[in-house]
């Protein structure tokens, strides 16, 4: 029912009518307030998206201020969908009613495709070539993802052969968009290469569900690259490696000040954030994966080399 109506408001908005100002004195008075506070009532949450397709439908005032690239839209986009804000910087330009749209359709699709899953494949395995239809889908991929993520976290035990079927198509969606990256990663001179770069795309494959990114792993490391300065500073603050920009490196050839490095590194990373080699356990996967070695501060010495 709620799809329903929201479909229903996006077929309202286009057929916005040009009439005079509205003869109900309550509507009136509504529209002569200032526009920062009829913007702050549009977006105060109480209002769905059919709301804002009857409101924007009244008159030019309200029509005008409902426009798809403005505030309203926005904040209805954010709170049906907050998880798909990260990927919108404040300085694009966004169709914001359009994005509503298509996200809507997406979500749609997304169910679909799932339904068909259960008829299909509910007496037997998903074959390699059954996720053909999902390489066919039109729009953006984050917002099936994101159709499929809200799937899996429905409450309850409530569609849980949906769930099944969503996990596997997303596994399929992302570990397939991961397989690209990585395949395009190793085509790479070996100068371009870096194995923190790789090391995050397996985990990424590994833990399709997980959500891990380069750009967070890299802000963590860099973190610990800082405690290490502050810490070497105290050491030997006219230290060469101290005057180097973030990204620049050098060959150190002292000895006494690669010890000192090595010093500076061994108490930031042993004594004051207690990571350490995981010796009862050496072959568990978590001692591979960054985000895990981040989390858990245990590592075997291949993924500990990469901090």
């Amino acid at each position: 029912m709620a799809a329903a109506a929201v479909d229903s408001a996006m077929e309202v908005v286009p057929a916005l009518v040009e009439e005079a100002a509205p003869e109900a004195a309550g509507l009136s008075c509504l529209v002569n307030l200032p526009g920062e506070v009829l913007e702050y009532i549009l977006c105060s949450g109480s209002l769905t998206a059919a709301d804002i397709g009857r409101v924007s439908s009244t008159c030019r005032r309200l029509r005008e201020l409902c426009q798809g690239s403005g505030k309203v839209w926005k904040e209805q986009f954010r709170v049906r969908w907050p998880s798909l804000m990260k990927h919108y910087s404040p300085t694009d330009y966004v169709n914001w009613l359009e994005e509503y749209k298509v996200r809507q359709k997406a979500g749609l699709e997304a169910r679909k495709i799932v339904a068909s899953f259960s008829k299909r494949f509910f007496s037997e395995h998903v074959p390699c070539n059954g996720f053909s239809d999902i390489e066919n889908l039109e729009g953006p991929e984050i917002f099936f993802e994101d159709e499929l993520v809200c799937i899996l976290n429905m409450e309850g035990r409530k569609a849980l052969t949906w769930k099944y079927y969503a996990k596997k198509i997303l596994y399929y969606l992302r570990q397939q968009k991961i397989l690209n990256n990585l395949k395009a990663f190793l085509q790479q001179p070996d100068d371009y290469e870096s194995y923190l770069e790789g090391a995050v795309y397996i985990d990424q494959y590994c833990n399709p569900l997980s959500d891990i990114s380069l750009k967070d792993i890299q802000a963590q490391i860099d973190s610990i690259v800082e405690l290490v300065c502050k810490t070497l500073r105290g050491i030997n603050s006219r230290h060469p490696s101290l005057a180097f920009k973030a990204g620049e490196s050098s060959m150190i050839m002292e000895i006494e000040l690669q010890s000192q490095v090595l010093d500076a590194m061994n108490h930031v990373l042993y004594d004051q954030l207690k990571f350490k080699g995981n010796r009862m356990d050496y072959y568990n996967a978590l001692n591979l994966y960054m985000h895990q070695v981040l989390i858990r501060r245990t590592g075997i010495p291949i993924s500990m080399s990469l901090l």
